[in-house]
């Protein structure tokens, strides 16, 4: 039982770094995107080598926490609104909840332009869902 709790934390653990590591992936790239002029294809290259629902947690989440912000727009505010919390840590007692929130030091319009691209694709994937199912009728 112990061994499983230590392997669901490591688990945990390893998720959360992924997650940390990819938020600085992204800050560094929008910024340095945008001063290159290649925002589009740093979005594009992001999108084939990370995990789309990482992706979109990580930018769901730094909205969520700013939807104050007026760069961001209403659809992608919205669209942010879904965002589950960060999973507690395997055998944390809920009496002391673990709180771990996402930001992206990005600028909000490029966050906001990001977004847009993410959304896009996750309607493209879900389409093509759509469409096969709809053909094996």
């Amino acid at each position: 039982m112990e061994h499983n709790l230590k392997e669901q934390l490591d688990a945990w653990s390893n998720n959360l770094n992924i997650l940390n590591e990819l938020r600085d992936v992204i800050d560094q790239g929008l910024g340095r995107s945008c001063v290159e002029r290649r925002l589009d294809e740093f979005i594009e290259e992001l999108l084939e080598k990370y995990e789309l629902d990482s992706i979109s947690f990580l930018v769901r989440s730094a909205i969520d926490h700013a939807s104050w912000d007026g760069r961001y727009s209403a659809a992608v505010k919205e669209w942010a609104e879904s965002v589950p919390a960060f999973p507690q840590p395997p055998g944390r007692s809920v009496d002391q909840p673990y709180i771990h929130k996402f930001y992206l030091n990005a600028h909000p319009c490029y966050v906001n332009i990001m977004a847009n691209r993410i959304m896009k694709r996750e309607n493209d994937l879900f389409q093509v869902k759509h469409d096969r199912r709809a053909g094996d009728r």
